[in-house]
């Protein structure tokens, strides 16, 4: 029974960490769980080798991990957040801990290696079969999974979509599953070949074709540079074999000698990842915002280490410090990465030249170790061995263009690494021969044993209060979170809970910004009492964190309140310091230097707020005089230009928008944008075809977007011949939600209208679904920032002092209309909720205003 219990927790545990490991530590409750998990797991095995008075078990990596442990430890201090990065020290040191408990896991017998390896195989089948769950679903819309409603065989029969869905589900996102199966692949290939039962043998095969399949489905660049490395080693590894070279012509085996086929392999290895290199990530021919980032994060990595060049920013502090090496004036490198989208610049802005030389050496150490080892196998490790390295190097690859240091990774990293060092082979039928290259006595490492026991008792007893700080930091969020208990009292019990969190963890600069949100929120209910505290408390968390944009943007509009309108200019200009693309920015500063009389930098904040997001010409905010005469001379000087062309066309005027583009002088691009509204010059506007079009990148998913509103104000219109046979516009809007529902929401929104016409037979209840997702809002900033500075949710948002207009009215059209159905059946809260959430994105609209002064008061939001 005890063996049983071994063997399940053993690959629970390796199915778990795979899946989960390091993907939902920013979750309060989550963070702790694993952190105790972990400690109690390496508690108990130092017990056991305490009971059993058995030594630290000795590797040849004990001197360069115990150096990377303490380096890290030491870059944290020197941080500029050594909390946050001591704290993220932790992992770096389970990681270390768990390859010794693997490591003495596997010399102790055969069965164990067994064990293990049956872990990381089970979880091989569990993504197999996650992502054939995915695909399937995807496909055959079975509504399973929310974003999977629709079925292509039901609309145009089996043929294949113009664009397939990139797996994701395995490891929560496409490039980490390509990552993992590089990895495995080669694993359960020299399974394959060396396991003695013959239905293993199948199993393994049938694990190593599916995770081809997946990696490709993945659609992975970073995954497919990997996989072309993959198979070149595997290749040359057994071109390598003398038995192979055997069979080829006398002439051949010349060429493929070891000492001319290595250095000709390592060139065009070389030749061929700059190749890929540049082509996924550098070559301008491939303008798109995700490349651009990438090179402008290889850029900061860069600079950051130039300014710290010996012991880097410190673990876990790319995020951080990036905010002082933006490229946004080349591209807008999006918020959530915590990485430099390369684990080698990664290592290098965090690591500096010590770092590096660290990690050179456990590399180098490694080769040296696999290369020992090789060479005293028998053939069945050695395909196993070269199954190791062959995925490493593969894994290696694909990061040039990610980083995956998560514990999902180094999980796998941990278990090839202990398995290389172990010795033996997991299906011999003799005892695993341990490589033990002991750098102390005996009877020091028995010592090290309760040593390593204390530092981790004392670890979690430093733990201990900032898990109490992290659970009422939770409670803090729950009350934040709900839009009920957005009220005076129930703000000063969150500010309690912070206030508990910010005591048991004083070091947490996370809690001060959240203390500051809290603050500025019970400003807006009483600016009397709580105004001064909030501006105060937001001053001094911005001295803690200056490089938080939002923080600038929200101190701004605390001092606009405060009728401090030069503190309200420098501040939000600060936030454009660091962050110059939200056009809300620019509109709050308009304001502040109209305040102050100054008209003329006003417009040009207009101007550019505009420029940002053209849909802003809609809100009602230029309903006051100054500023319509201002948007006036703006729509004038940009007459005759695309610019001009998104200004008439959000602000409904249609014809202004046609003549420019049928103009003579016939600006580039204008007429491809007219083309997108109106199909045919006699036909009439589809303002709602252009919107469509520019919510999504993806061109086959706009392209039936606009068609499905063609085809529902016309339904003699022929689609185009790229386009699938016998569309209409329920057809249209299907296909377009089939192949990206996150982009593609207005298309509920056509099938809502074809239901209320009678056209498409559907429920009240339907409709009304129809309509609630056919608004995309914008992205919420509340957890953007924390998560990728801090690793752990909070609370951020903009104050309702600081809202502006995010949202073109034409946008949420679909949910007035729902409003006024909840409306008719007097389901007043329902309507009340939707009146509420649009005015926190467009808080000038006057109908939103007056229909919500309109409904009964006394009303409660319904619990869902």
């Amino acid at each position: 029974m005890q063996r049983r219990i071994v063997r399940f927790l053993l690959i629970f545990g390796i199915i778990y960490a795979t899946l989960f490991g390091g993907e939902v530590e920013h979750n309060p409750p989550f963070r702790i769980a694993h952190q105790v998990i972990a400690a109690v797991i390496l508690g108990g095995w130092l017990i056991v080798l305490l009971r059993q008075k058995r030594p630290f078990p000795a590797t040849p990596f004990d001197a360069p991990l115990l150096a990377a442990g303490v380096f890290w430890m030491i870059a944290a201090l020197f941080s500029r957040d050594p909390r946050t990065s001591l704290e993220y020290t932790w992992p770096i040191w389970v990681h270390i801990l768990f390859f010794y408990l693997f490591v003495d896991l596997m010399r102790r017998s055969v069965t164990m290696q067994r064990w293990i390896m049956e872990g990381v195989f089970m979880t091989a089948a569990l993504v197999i079969l996650i992502t054939a769950f995915e695909m399937v679903t995807w496909y055959f819309g079975l509504g399973i999974l929310p974003q999977f409603a629709q079925s292509w065989p039901e609309l145009f029969g089996f043929t294949i979509p113009p664009q397939i869905h990139e797996a994701s589900m395995g490891l929560n996102y496409n490039n980490p599953t390509a990552a993992y199966c590089l990895i495995v692949i080669p694993l359960a290939l020299a399974g394959s070949l060396t396991m003695p039962q013959r239905d293993l043998k199948w199993a393994l095969r049938g694990i190593v074709g599916s995770l081809l399949l997946v990696a490709l489905a993945t659609q992975s660049r970073g995954g497919l540079i990997g996989l072309v490395m993959l198979i070149g080693m595997i290749t040359l590894l057994w071109l390598l074999r003398p038995e192979t070279r055997a069979r080829f012509p006398a002439i051949l085996q010349l060429v493929l000698a070891p000492r001319v086929l290595l250095p000709v392999a390592f060139v065009v290895a070389t030749v061929g990842v700059g190749v890929g290199f540049w082509l996924f990530a550098v070559d301008p021919a491939h303008p798109s915002g995700a490349d651009a980032s990438r090179v402008d994060l290889w850029y900061s990595a860069v600079e950051m280490f130039a300014d710290h060049p010996i012991i880097g920013v410190g673990p876990r502090q790319f995020a951080s410090n990036r905010l002082w090496y933006g490229h946004a004036a080349t591209s807008y490198s999006n918020l959530p990465l915590q990485h430099a989208h390369s684990l080698y610049f990664n290592w290098l802005a965090e690591g500096g030249t010590l770092g590096l030389v660290i990690g050179f050496w456990l590399a180098v150490r490694f080769g040296r170790v696999w290369w020992r080892m090789w060479c005293a196998a028998d053939a069945i490790r050695r395909r196993r061995l070269e199954g190791v390295l062959a995925g490493l190097i593969a894994f290696a690859t694909h990061n040039l263009v990610d980083t995956f240091l998560q514990t999902q990774f180094m999980t796998l990293m941990v278990i090839v690494a202990a398995y290389t060092v172990a010795g033996g082979s997991p299906y011999d039928a003799h005892q695993p021969s341990p490589v033990n290259e002991p750098t102390a006595a005996p009877r020091f490492r028995r010592r090290m044993v309760g040593g390593v026991l204390v530092a981790l008792l004392i670890v979690q007893i430093v733990f201990v209060p900032l898990h109490r700080a992290v659970w009422a930091h939770q409670q803090t969020l729950d009350i934040l979170g709900d839009r009920e208990r957005d009220t005076v009292a129930d703000l000063q019990t969150a500010l309690d809970h912070n206030r508990m969190a910010q005591r048991f963890d004083p070091w947490h600069t996370l809690y001060v910004l959240q203390e500051a949100t809290i603050r500025g929120r019970l400003a807006a209910h009483d600016p009397a009492t709580y105004l001064a505290d909030a501006i105060s408390t937001y001053e001094d968390a911005l001295d803690q964190h200056d490089a938080w944009a939002q923080g600038w943007f929200n101190l701004s509009a605390l001092y606009a309140e405060a009728g401090q309108y030069d503190d309200a200019i420098r501040a939000v200009q600060t936030a454009i310091q660091f962050d110059p693309i939200p056009a809300r920015y620019y509109v709050l500063l308009g304001d502040y230097y109209l305040a102050v009389g100054d008209e003329t930098a006003a417009y040009a904040a207009f101007s550019q707020a505009l420029r940002k997001m053209p849909a802003l010409v809609s809100s009602d905010m230029w309903l006051e005089p100054t500023r319509a005469a201002m948007l006036q001379t703006i729509r004038t000087e940009a007459d005759g230009t695309g610019f001009g062309f998104d200004l008439a066309l959000y602000s409904g005027d249609f014809a202004t928008a046609i003549a420019m583009a049928r103009s003579p002088g016939d600006v580039p691009g204008l007429r491809a944008r007219h083309d997108a509204l109106w199909v045919s010059d006699d036909a009439a506007p589809c303002p709602w075809c252009y919107i469509a079009q520019r919510t999504t990148d993806e061109p086959e998913v706009r392209e039936y977007m606009v068609w499905a509103e063609h085809l529902l104000l016309d339904d003699t219109l022929t689609a185009p011949d790229d386009l699938a046979a016998g569309l209409t516009a329920e057809k249209a809007a299907r296909a377009a939600l089939f192949l990206d529902e996150s982009g593609a929401g207005w298309s509920w929104y056509v099938l809502a209208r074809l239901g209320l016409r009678g056209d498409l037979a559907a429920s009240d209840d339907q409709i009304d679904e129809w309509l609630g997702r056919s608004v995309n809002l914008p992205g919420n900033y509340n957890f953007r920032f924390s998560t990728t500075v801090y690793g752990l949710n909070a609370n951020l948002d903009i104050l309702p002092q600081a809202r502006t207009p995010r949202i073109s009215a034409l946008v949420y059209e679909p949910w007035l209309l729902l409003a006024e159905r909840h409306e008719a059946r007097a389901e007043w809260d329902e309507a009340r909720l939707i009146y509420d959430l649009l005015l926190d994105f467009a808080p000038y609209d006057q109908v939103l205003q007056t229909r919500l002064a309109a409904l009964p008061d006394e009303v409660h939001y319904a619990p869902d």
